[in-house]
């Protein structure tokens, strides 16, 4: 799936086994057990967006809904377990930095491959402004910097 998405041949199946021991490390145990998972790219993602929720009263409705940040470790790392939740027919929501303006060639093979996996076939993966989808944001740059 995720080769698929990035336009490139499936790994062989040790280099396959050693990204499924990454993935079932303890920061992505919520990932298979909470309703609503939102994937981030790093800690600092969580910090704005819960302040945010927590600023605007919905922090409540966050929870009820069983929203549950998981930290991918970087938009590079993102893509395994959003196809995890595309395998598992599972709903999550992908938070991540468009980094529209700066280093365009890994930029544009990530954020295409995070728009394919949440259905976006003809998506742009480099934006002039923040993009926004039913399942995805992706910002025109980092956030939380001028």
């Amino acid at each position: 799936m995720i080769a698929e998405a990035m336009g490139v041949n499936p790994q062989p199946p040790s280099s396959l086994m050693a990204k499924v021991e990454q993935i079932m490390q303890p920061t992505m145990n919520e990932l298979y057990f909470c309703s609503f998972p939102v994937l981030v790219e790093g800690l600092e993602d969580i910090a704005f967006i819960s302040t945010y929720i927590q600023l605007t009263e919905r922090w409540n409705d966050f929870r009820k809904l069983g929203g549950h940040f998981v930290v991918c470790n970087g938009k590079t790392n993102m893509s395994r377990p959003l196809a995890i939740c595309k395998g598992l027919s599972a709903s999550c929501y992908v938070v991540f930095d468009g980094d529209c303006n700066d280093n365009a060639e890994n930029n544009m093979r990530d954020n295409n491959c995070i728009l394919k996996l949440c259905g976006l076939k003809d998506g742009q993966p480099l934006q002039s402004e923040t993009f926004w989808a039913s399942n995805l944001v992706m910002w025109h740059k980092t956030y939380g910097m001028p």
